[in-house]
């Protein structure tokens, strides 16, 4: 890819979560956020992200459910499902649903851009930064 950044889409309902994430992930990548699911999904459908972090705990369209439909529909972007639930059978279920990965709110800055970094090294090698 030469000369172009490579995109985050940030799906979180809560707006001081979205708002780390770029500042975390925004000096390395271009990162849009978005509150729900159905904007996700819009979103999407008009342009290409390199990797997705999605909120499993999302009001209506659920993150599991958003996850899924992205693996489907958007099988170059991986996705790394975040929750405040450390419940193994929450993280079970992200995975299940086709996440490649899931981080585990409050998270390491540090290991939350490592696995970002895995995710695009892993799923499109010419994206990773």
């Amino acid at each position: 890819m030469l000369n172009q950044r490579v995109s985050i889409l940030i799906v979180d309902d809560e707006p001081a979560i979205r708002s780390l994430l770029e500042h975390t992930l925004g000096p390395r990548y271009d990162c849009v956020s978005v509150e729900s699911a159905e904007d996700a999904l819009r979103l999407m459908d008009a342009q290409a992200f390199h990797c997705a972090l999605v909120d499993i705990g999302l009001p209506g369209i659920s993150g599991l459910t958003l996850c899924t439909m992205i693996v489907s529909r958007y099988p170059l972007t991986p996705v790394i499902t975040i929750s405040g639930d450390t419940d193994d059978l929450s993280i079970s279920d992200a995975l299940g649903a086709g996440a490649i990965s899931h981080v585990t709110k409050p998270f390491n800055l540090g290991d939350l851009l490592t696995t970002v970094e895995s995710a695009l090294k892993r799923h499109n090698p010419n994206a990773a930064a």
